[in-house]
């Protein structure tokens, strides 16, 4: 009886942490595979479906995972925010380099180099091939805002 009573207060106490993913709509952030087991925990099924069904067990398999929206947007948040970065690098560099009292300095660190490899790399970060090798790295957070 006592373990019984405990396991039904554990239950509980689970539910009410899930049910706040849902009241402070934090479930909106969260991967697919999280937001059925939350629901689960917090309403008893996910789309009428208990933790035993094959369509909420796919959703832990890496290949669902990675093709769901929820990481392929991640995926191109990355991508937007690696482009953005190098598009400051650039200008940074360019900037630079339109002052004629640092260009002796300019040229000794290089400066026109790196303008050119800083510049091939922010165009490899807007190709589609850049996005695809992205594939199974964490990506970025959309939620996160990241300050220039």
């Amino acid at each position: 009886e006592c373990f019984a009573e405990g396991m039904a207060n554990i239950v509980e106490s689970q539910r009410k942490a899930a049910l706040n993913y849902f009241e402070d709509g934090s479930i909106a952030s969260c991967c697919p595979p999280l937001q059925a087991i939350l629901h689960v925990m917090a309403y008893g099924h996910w789309k009428g479906k208990t933790v035993d069904d094959p369509d909420l067990r796919v959703l832990f398999t890496k290949e669902h995972m990675l093709k769901s929206k929820w990481y392929q947007r991640r995926l191109k948040v990355k991508q937007e925010r690696d482009i953005a970065l190098w598009c400051r690098k650039v200008d940074y560099i360019a900037a630079f380099l339109t002052k004629e009292e640092y260009m002796h300095k300019a040229i000794q660190l290089r400066l026109p180099f790196f303008q050119a490899m800083a510049s091939q790399q922010l165009q490899l970060c807007k190709s589609a091939a850049y996005l695809q090798g992205l594939m199974g790295t964490l990506g970025a957070d959309p939620v996160c805002t990241v300050d220039p």
